[in-house]
């Protein structure tokens, strides 16, 4: 298991990385300081929050100019 904090615009969101995930994911996350991650937000019940399946992790691109 690895936490993992997300940041955006519109604030912070905690995560978790368990099992698969973790095993697909944790040494991109260990090599890269900031990553971009791609997948699905979907709300959990009761609605008080979102769940994140992240398909893609990778080093975030930079941006010029």
């Amino acid at each position: 298991m690895k936490f993992l904090s997300l940041v955006d615009r519109s604030g912070i969101l905690e995560c978790e990385l368990f099992g698969d995930a973790y095993q697909r994911f944790a040494a991109e996350s260990t090599r890269h300081p900031v990553l971009e991650i791609s997948g699905l937000v979907t709300p959990t019940e009761p609605g008080t929050g979102v769940s994140l399946m992240a398909k893609t992790v990778s080093a975030a691109r930079t941006r010029h100019g």
